[in-house]
């Protein structure tokens, strides 16, 4: 498992993400405006795969149940932001849902709230706009029944 965290560790290095990213804060650079390209003949799959191996970072520190160093490593991502990680729609769900359940465990009740009302707008949002065509009535609306139930949990809680 160390062979794993070492690799996705040692490839967040070799693109130094973390200093574009921080680059991008102070706006000197445009990451994710781009989707990580520069415009001046250069790759961006070594940029693009450093951010996606903190997120998977995070996926492997929360099996492993490290939950604090997990989030840790997910710092220089903006998550309340649109991302690179959102382009992919696999890794959106998986980057909010181990978010989540991070800060679940770490007993951040509210914040966990937050995000799991966020990945319930985003499979409303899919499901009824995107699939609708293609799926039946009753799955739109339980996604709505769950969504309405969710924000009023949401709404009770904080």
């Amino acid at each position: 498992m160390y062979g794993v965290l070492n690799f996705l560790q040692a490839l967040v290095e070799k693109s130094s993400i973390i200093q574009i990213l921080e680059q991008e804060k102070e706006g000197i650079e445009q990451f994710t405006a781009t989707d990580g390209y520069d415009y001046s003949g250069g790759s961006n799959v070594l940029k693009v795969l450093g951010y996606f191996s903190m997120v998977g970072l995070l996926r492997v520190h929360c099996l492993l149940g490290d939950y604090h160093t997990g989030l840790k490593c997910l710092l220089p991502i903006d998550i309340s932001q649109q991302g690179v990680y959102t382009s992919v729609i696999g890794s959106h769900i998986a980057t909010i849902y181990h978010y989540g359940f991070a800060n679940l465990m770490l007993r951040r009740y509210a914040l966990t709230m937050v995000f799991h009302q966020h990945i319930s707008v985003f499979f409303l949002h899919f499901l009824v706009l995107r699939l609708h065509p293609y799926i039946s009535l009753e799955l739109v609306y339980f996604a709505q029944a769950y969504h309405a139930s969710n924000s009023q949990v949401c709404m009770n809680y904080t």
